[in-house]
């Protein structure tokens, strides 16, 4: 149920540029969408940087006003509940890795991330590795482009828990 819920997310994600018009096609060239990969790939690994060091101010910044992040459990944050997390210093988080990252999907206003995403992190004093497969969407507002949202959905038999 949990990957026909991702599977479902996704394909909305995916079909957001057509009910928005951004029709594919259109007036962009390869150059331009290579731009378009390349920053919104910079912005990915700044975001996961601002996580692991809980640079909330950064991510408030980054993140749009109607940010959204759903998790393998279907947790859905917000913007205000993600910034909550980090400045109470609940992530626990010693490192995050994005390995595979693709631009699945590019527009001059919308970006489509996929990656394999691996966290260290330390919740109750024990050290927990757990891999995901993530969709991160980028949207380009007031010539800027924000995090609009992210789906993580944990791999199985990833997880690995040292005492």
């Amino acid at each position: 149920m949990a990957h026909f819920r991702t599977l479902a997310l996704t394909g909305l994600l995916l079909i957001w540029p057509l009910a928005l018009g951004q029709a594919p096609g259109g007036e962009r060239t390869t150059t331009q969408l290579r731009a378009v990969g390349k920053q919104v790939s910079k912005l990915d690994q700044q975001w996961a940087d601002a996580v692991r060091l809980g640079h909330a101010d950064y991510l408030n910044q980054l993140f749009a006003e109607d940010f959204v992040e759903m998790h393998s459990g279907g947790e859905v944050l917000s913007k205000q509940k993600q910034l909550d997390q980090i400045n109470l210093g609940q992530q626990h988080i010693k490192g995050i890795q994005l390995d595979k990252i693709q631009v699945l999907y590019a527009s001059p206003t919308v970006a489509i991330l996929g990656d394999t995403t691996t966290i260290n992190s330390c919740p109750s004093g024990r050290d927990s590795v757990s891999k995901y497969q993530t969709l991160r969407v980028f949207v380009k507002q007031q010539g800027r482009w924000r995090a609009a949202g992210a789906v993580l959905t944990e791999l199985a038999d990833q997880e690995a828990t040292k005492d």
